[in-house]
């Protein structure tokens, strides 16, 4: 079974409908796009975008279903008893800065490998990533000197030289 599909819409009694969407693949918490377009041979349609975090899996590997609820139809009302046509998508969208390449840093050993597979001959500029500032489009940037994504994980603090102090004891009631 794909990690990603529509598996239920239900039509609504005011004439909206709401979506079920499988999703998959993402870390829990991640904020993922969704994107879906349905359409029925009499012309009626519904298209939503949404961004929702991607909840635990129902079992490892096998996805969440999130929902939609009252999403518009455009054009004449869907029908009860005509099929629906979807077409779906689910993504992690993200903000890289690029910076001009000035020819001082050397490329990775995988920048090297896909340049030469896929590389230009006559190039006129080109631009790296700083590899600092990388985030989710939906979180906000890291500050300066701090780790690039929302999934980044921050380097841990250095360890105390003494454990930290236990609380004190309730005392009993009176």
């Amino acid at each position: 079974m794909p990690l990603s599909e529509v598996p239920r819409i239900e039509l609504n009694r005011d004439g909206t409908v709401t979506f079920y969407v499988k999703i998959g693949g993402f870390e829990v918490g991640t904020p993922v796009e969704i994107s879906c377009y349905a359409s029925q041979t009499n012309g009626a349609t519904a298209t939503f975008r949404d961004v929702q975090p991607m909840p635990p899996e129902s079992a490892p590997g096998k996805g969440a279903i999130v929902g939609v609820k009252s999403v518009p139809v455009i054009g004449p009302a869907f029908t009860e008893k005509d099929p629906i046509m979807v077409v779906a998508s689910a993504a992690d969208v993200w903000i890289t800065k690029l910076d001009q390449d000035m020819g001082d840093t050397e490329p990775s050993p995988d920048m090297k490998e896909a340049r030469a597979l896929y590389g230009q001959v006559n190039l006129r500029a080109a631009w790296n990533s700083d590899e600092a500032t990388y985030h989710s489009m939906y979180a906000p940037a890291a500050a300066p000197g701090q780790p690039g994504t929302m999934w980044q994980k921050a380097p841990e603090p250095p360890a105390a030289s003494e454990p930290p102090a236990s609380p004190p004891a309730a005392s009993p009631p009176e």
